[in-house]
């Protein structure tokens, strides 16, 4: 008697499995990254993502890539999560997550004395968005007495019709970019102007005694000054005050330049309304505002030492003659 028979071995399914990834990005730009070039799935089998999550940004995502939209207000660390999916067995994976720093220059603190506040190149200051607080006050404490502040301008022009900027919290929009006033706006300007420029008078001392060496570099903020626009595209001439030592009208720190603030420690930024006003839905008034944020380190002086200066030039860059114009602030305590 001869038996024949066979048997079927099944091969066990499994899920994909994630591993982590870093990447780098700043405010400005889309981060687009394939998360599955160092994921496992099974052989011969397909994957696809299937959720995507993150807390300070916006996301789209295809099968393998995840473009990645950081806020424009935060720096740091955000965690990107997704799942993929076996599209052959249909089985879903752990969780893995794609983590992103964010470069951001556009949030520096003025904190030279008592006080310790967060300013922001858009202007609203204080508060980002987040759960993070910015005015500390003594600091070191983590009592903040402000919650937010934001400049509100408005004005009548020829026809009387009214032109608005008045944002609150940005949560429904904005009336303000960080920048001057330009004709070209795009992802390099936004790398140039979504910034604060922070500098302490000491630096700017020890430029003023150092130029002349050999080998020496200014730092940063003082190389990067933003004394002058691009008239190529639309921008004024001039915009960050500074001390022309050699009386030429240009910006040249190499050559003793150094940048003009008051105070000890002082930021300087600038912003715009020369986009559509999202948040108050006002008519642009094509104004654009140089602020500069000092503060004094003088422990004798309780007034002082528990002071910060918020100086606002604001600037009529539109072809309209404004009457009427008014301008104050939102401050939420």
């Amino acid at each position: 008697m001869v038996f024949s028979f066979s048997i079927l071995f099944a091969q066990e399914q499994k899920p994909p499995i994630t591993e982590n990834d870093i990447a780098e990005t700043s405010s400005c730009d889309t981060l687009h990254f394939n998360v599955t070039l160092n994921d496992w799935w099974m052989e011969g089998h397909s994957v696809e993502i299937v959720t995507v999550g993150c807390q300070y940004g916006f996301i789209n995502f295809n099968d393998s890539i995840i473009s990645y939209y950081p806020d424009y207000n935060f720096g740091g660390i955000d965690s990107i999560s997704y799942r993929l999916q076996d599209i052959d067995n249909g089985l879903i994976s752990d969780f893995g997550y794609l983590v992103v720093d964010i470069l951001n220059g556009s949030i520096a603190d003025i904190d030279a004395n008592n006080i310790d506040a967060t300013f922001f190149a858009y202007g609203l200051h204080f508060w980002g968005g987040d759960d993070r607080l910015g005015f500390e006050v003594p600091k070191g404490s983590s009592n903040h007495t402000l919650f937010s502040f934001s400049l509100w301008a408005a004005g009548l022009d020829d026809n009387n019709e009214l032109h608005l900027a008045a944002e609150k919290y940005r949560q429904d929009g904005d009336d303000y970019q960080p920048g001057p006033v330009s004709d070209v706006y795009g992802l390099d300007y936004c790398n140039q102007w979504n910034r604060i420029w922070k500098l302490d008078r000491e630096q700017i001392q020890y430029h003023k005694e150092h130029w002349w060496e050999s080998g020496y570099m200014p730092i940063e903020p003082i190389e990067s000054w933003p004394a002058h626009g691009d008239a190529s595209v639309g921008q004024a001439a001039d915009l960050a005050p500074y001390n022309d030592v050699n009386n030429n009208n240009i910006y040249d720190p190499e050559n003793g330049d150094f940048p003009a603030i008051p105070g000890e420690q002082a930021l300087f930024f600038i912003f715009n309304d020369d986009k559509t006003h999202w948040e108050s839905e006002g008519e642009k008034l094509g104004i654009e505002i140089h602020g500069m944020v000092y503060s004094f380190d003088c422990p004798q002086d309780s007034a002082f030492n528990n002071s910060i200066f918020l100086d606002y030039k604001i600037i009529n860059r539109s072809d309209n003659d404004y009457h009427d114009f008014y301008a104050g602030s939102f401050t939420d305590f």
